[in-house]
């Protein structure tokens, strides 16, 4: 899958943008090799349901933004 989701590809465009724009190197390949981890990292960073126990998790969405800068 290569960001076959407007949102998610959306998404990664503007932060590309921006940080390029600010003279920040990142690597866009890692979010274009790993798309799906990509969607679901957004997903996990932003779902929550209290009633079944599922708190927002950002930790997967910061490693791989840290990865792509490096």
């Amino acid at each position: 899958m290569l960001f076959e989701n407007g949102n998610t590809r959306t998404t990664i465009l503007f932060i590309y943008k921006y940080l390029q724009q600010n003279n920040i190197n990142i690597n866009k390949d890692i979010f274009k090799n790993n798309s799906e981890y990509v969607r679901n990292s957004f997903v996990a960073a932003t779902f929550e349901d209290i009633e079944i126990d599922v708190y927002a998790n950002k930790n997967y969405l910061l490693k791989i933004i840290r990865d792509a800068l490096n």
